[in-house]
């Protein structure tokens, strides 16, 4: 499924409506807190913890929609960040 697929989904389920910057951080904090939880429990592992992880993705390709950023664009440049940041990270990096 591609980043637009999952915003056409995500605007189905969820509406047209823009999400308000303060309810978003509501919602990002309920998932990461979700996913605090599985590993907190020992369930790091389960189809669960991929089920929230989806959750962020697809709370996140709908939040840049309402915030008008290009989901396709956004995440190049996210891509881009993760490699300078392994480069200056990586001896303290457990990959």
């Amino acid at each position: 499924m591609t980043l637009n697929e999952l915003l056409g989904h995500q605007r189905d389920i969820w509406g047209p409506t823009p999400t308000p910057p303060d309810t978003m951080l509501i919602i990002l904090t309920t998932v990461l807190g979700d996913i605090a939880r599985l590993i907190r429990d020992g369930n790091a592992w389960t189809p669960e913890l991929g089920v929230e992880l989806a959750n962020l993705l697809s709370t996140a390709t709908r939040f840049l929609d309402d915030l008008s950023i290009e989901p396709d664009t956004a995440t190049h440049a996210a891509l881009h960040r993760q490699r300078q940041f392994v480069q200056r990270h990586q001896n303290q990096l457990s990959l």
